[in-house]
């Protein structure tokens, strides 16, 4: 409990460090953190440290529960990887907060032909906006009265079967702004990365010292190093503070 001590006019409150601690802060102690996407989250030899490392160290959850599987999307499966879709029917119900960061994977491999669609396209397979819609109402069936956010997938300085991968002209912008369209029908926050990253793997200087290789120095203008993943985790450390 607090005391007050009073000099003059001033009120000065004096006690434990749990009377002045951020209740922002607080809200993640002793909270479970899911998160899932694709190689860029999922633990891997191309980052010593992810996003979502630096999340629990600076916003203080208990435990973060990784889903990122590499080369899958909300719908794409990879190898013997299923899609984030399929992959929730194995999570806990025990979460407290739960991310989402993908997207990009889902225009590309064996994905390459799903086209991008309209809102009011429904079931998985139809269109992207069929798969976003898919993915957020088993989520919300599943976790009704959990936080709940998803982040777009950052840019890259490669050319993928639909072209390039950053700007207003990459083929990825339309997709990054059908998946905020859903979340907004949804009511979801949803964090655009893919133009506000900070992270620029199209110009050489920011591609090496940001960006992983693992048979070069110059970095494969996919992957964020760990100094790239920690530029990440600043945007989406604030983006969780609102959940």
């Amino acid at each position: 409990m607090s005391k007050r001590l009073y000099i003059g006019e001033l009120e000065i409150r004096t006690g434990s460090a749990a009377d002045t601690a951020d209740p922002v802060l607080a809200r993640f102690a002793g909270k479970t953190l899911t998160v899932t996407g694709d190689s860029i989250t999922e633990k891997n030899f191309r980052a010593a440290l992810n996003w979502h490392d630096y999340l629990k160290e600076w916003l203080g959850f208990d435990l973060v529960i990784n889903d990122g599987k590499s080369g899958t999307g909300l719908t794409r499966t990879y190898g013997s990887e299923a899609g984030i879709y399929s992959r929730i029917d194995t999570w806990s119900a025990d979460t407290d907060f739960i991310l989402v960061m993908a997207s990009l994977n889902d225009g590309g491999g064996n994905n390459a032909a799903l086209p991008p669609g309209q809102l009011s396209d429904t079931g998985v397979g139809t269109s992207y906006f069929g798969d976003c819609k898919a993915v957020i109402e088993k989520l919300l069936a599943k976790y009704p009265n959990k936080p709940i956010g998803f982040i777009t997938a950052p840019p890259r300085g490669t050319v993928q079967d639909r072209g390039a991968t950053h700007g207003v002209d990459g083929w990825y912008h339309p997709w990054c702004e059908a998946l905020k369209t859903v979340c907004a029908h949804y009511s979801l926050p949803c964090l655009d990365i893919y133009h506000n990253s900070g992270l620029r793997p199209w110009i050489a200087a920011n591609n090496a010292l940001y960006f992983s290789c693992p048979t070069s120095p110059a970095g494969d203008g996919t992957h964020p190093n760990a100094e790239g993943q920690k530029i990440l985790a600043n945007r989406i450390a604030e983006f969780v503070k609102g959940l």
